[in-house]
């Protein structure tokens, strides 16, 4: 089932595919959900209930007034949620840059989550440390992210307020934190002295239920292509225990 929903005034895009406990999808910056997870959606909705929706601005959602933050972003998942008369708890899967908005999710209503799978996550981290830059060095990040081949204006609407999304990230962690909301961290292996390993790996301590699992073989860009069947044993396991 595909319908428009009202959040704020706006049209955001959903839709629903198979039938039990919620599954959501969430795409990473300037990607819409709708559509953009075919082998991940058709496979797993033989036991969950598979929900996605385009994010305001992006795919075929209305675009919000103002850039949107992690915070932001948040807000509307619960509205989505709500209008859609969506059972809680639910499973939220975010790849990259929705990392920050469904562990923030996870940190304001831990009771609503059964459990969070990140896609090879953006470290939070490392952008929140930029909050204290002068403004150029912020105008930089925002020129090489319009820059980049795969740029487009939902990108660049959704990258816009990134530094200050990290930062509610953090902010949320150090307050209640994950807990023990049952998480898991599916990331492209790297050598060291990337960093990168070892940001995955301090993502999966967030929660006492948290764990890492490297893979190869694959690229950020193809990572849920390539991973795909991996991804749906993940959501089968945690839907068989939540």
């Amino acid at each position: 089932m595909e319908q428009f929903v009202d959040v704020a005034g706006r049209k955001i895009w959903t839709r629903l595919v198979g039938h039990g406990p919620a599954v959501v999808l969430c795409s990473g910056a300037g990607a819409a959900s709708v559509g953009n997870w075919p082998e991940i959606e058709r496979e797993a909705a033989r036991f969950p209930t598979v929900v996605t929706y385009d994010r305001a601005g992006t795919g075929r959602s209305d675009a919000p007034d103002v850039a949107p933050t992690a915070y932001d972003m948040a807000e509307e998942l619960t509205a989505v949620l709500n209008s859609l008369a969506i059972n809680r708890p639910v499973i939220l899967v975010g790849f990259s840059f929705a990392a920050f908005l469904v562990q923030l999710f996870a940190c304001r209503s831990p009771a609503e989550v059964a459990g969070l799978i990140l896609l090879d996550p953006l470290p939070d981290e490392f952008l929140a440390q930029l909050v204290d830059q002068p403004p150029v060095v912020r105008a930089s990040l925002r020129a090489k992210t319009a820059e980049a081949p795969y740029a487009s204006p939902a990108l660049t609407l959704e990258t816009e307020k990134s530094i200050e999304s990290a930062v509610q990230v953090r902010a949320a962690l150090a307050g209640s934190g994950l807990l023990d909301v049952p998480l898991v961290v599916l990331a492209i292996e790297h050598p060291e002295p990337s960093g990168l390993g070892r940001s995955h790996a301090a993502i999966a301590r967030r929660s006492a239920k948290g764990r890492l699992i490297l893979v190869r073989g694959t690229s950020h860009l193809t990572f849920r292509a390539d991973k795909a069947q991996l991804i749906v044993d993940l959501i089968r396991e945690m839907c068989a225990n939540p």
